[in-house]
């Protein structure tokens, strides 16, 4: 039989990278990430199995990132990206839900890990505690793409363990969304979901993966990193699991699987939120404090400081981008098309911010 093809989409980058960069910055390893992407072009490869998508991950440059949405048909013949406000019909596309997609036709799927308590191979087994469904999935083992960076000065790490990516097959990409879900829900099950508390004092759900990358237009940084003159990299490898796609995977969650879920989570949340109140009480007298020292009244900071509680943002109000990093409200509505393509992290959300 045939191995399944699935198609996956690079993106290049016009100007700058899509990259991780590292400098050795006074005896001590520095990181900036680059992620912006303004202008590009957006192509589509077909890939016959996991094996293929290895050779082409490797393959990667610095410029280019993946996505694991495709493009709509009606806009399968146009490889240039740019922003949304600099779209012009027929020409170009922007990285959005707009142009892109997941079908009924078959995919990959990836599982982001974050944390770095375990190795790859103890996180596919782990992962296949709670989904024994995935026992014989093919699966492709990705270590973060600065897995092994260190100080050139150091010796190298001689055991390591890294956020990774676990990439699978799907026979409809469709049903992305809705494993997801599934992976999710086992997971708090399982015991892998956990409450963080944001510097605000917001209590956030996570568990073992990060559940953002279950949509089509979400970029997935997996080329090298760019190392600067004091910075060296123990070669990644990644490791490629034979066997077979995920199909006909019954995704449904019932009433009772659901509420389950819901009350795991706000049990989490109770344990925690004497401290979270706490916290939440500092942060909001310290942008009190903030606002009054830049020119608001008592009265108005502590009405802009309940407001955005309440999700209504004042002018002063910081916001993290996820491209831009650090604006203010003010800011964006004073050139909103120069913030048009980016996204931005929840301030009741921000764990830094």
């Amino acid at each position: 039989m045939s191995e399944m093809t699935a198609k996956i989409s690079v993106i290049t980058t016009n100007n700058g990278y899509l990259c991780k960069e590292f400098f050795a910055l006074d005896g001590a390893l520095s990181k900036e990430p680059h992620g912006n992407l303004y202008s590009g072009t957006i192509e589509d490869r077909v890939l016959a199995g996991l094996s293929a998508l290895k050779t082409t991950i490797e393959d990667l440059t610095k410029q280019q990132a993946l996505c694991i949405g495709s493009r709509k048909l009606e806009f399968s013949e146009i490889s240039k990206l740019t922003t949304l406000a600099k779209v012009v019909a027929g020409e170009s596309i922007a990285r959005s839900k707009d142009y892109l997609e997941f079908n009924d036709e078959p995919a990959f799927m990836m599982f982001d890990y974050d944390d770095k308590e375990l190795s790859p191979e103890e996180l596919r087994a782990k992962f296949i505690e709670f989904m024994p469904e995935f026992e014989n999935v093919g699966m492709l083992l990705v270590p973060s793409s600065s897995a092994g960076v260190h100080l050139a000065d150091d010796a190298p790490p001689e055991v390591i363990k890294s956020g990774c990516h676990i990439y699978i097959m799907v026979s409809k990409g469709s049903q992305i969304p809705a494993i997801g879900a599934l992976v999710k829900h086992r997971a708090w099950l399982a015991g892998l979901g956990h409450i963080k508390i944001s510097k605000s004092g917001a209590m956030l759900e996570r568990y073992i993966f990060d559940d953002a990358v279950y949509s089509p237009e979400r970029l997935i940084f997996d080329a090298p990193p760019l190392l600067n003159d004091g910075v060296m990299q123990v070669a990644r490898e990644l490791i490629l699991i034979d066997g077979g796609a995920v199909s006909d995977i019954d995704t449904t969650l019932t009433k009772a699987e659901l509420s389950e879920q819901k009350r795991l989570i706000e049990l989490a949340k109770s344990v925690i939120r004497p401290e979270a109140g706490r916290i939440a009480k500092a942060y909001d007298k310290a942008l009190v404090k903030k606002h009054v020292a830049e020119g608001m009244t008592q009265s108005k900071a502590e009405q802009a400081v309940k407001k955005r509680r309440s999700g209504v943002l004042v002018e002063s109000t910081v916001l993290r981008g996820r491209k831009c990093g650090l604006v203010t409200v003010g800011q964006i509505l004073a050139n909103p098309d120069a913030f048009m393509d980016d996204s931005f992290i929840d301030p009741e959300d921000d764990v830094n911010g």
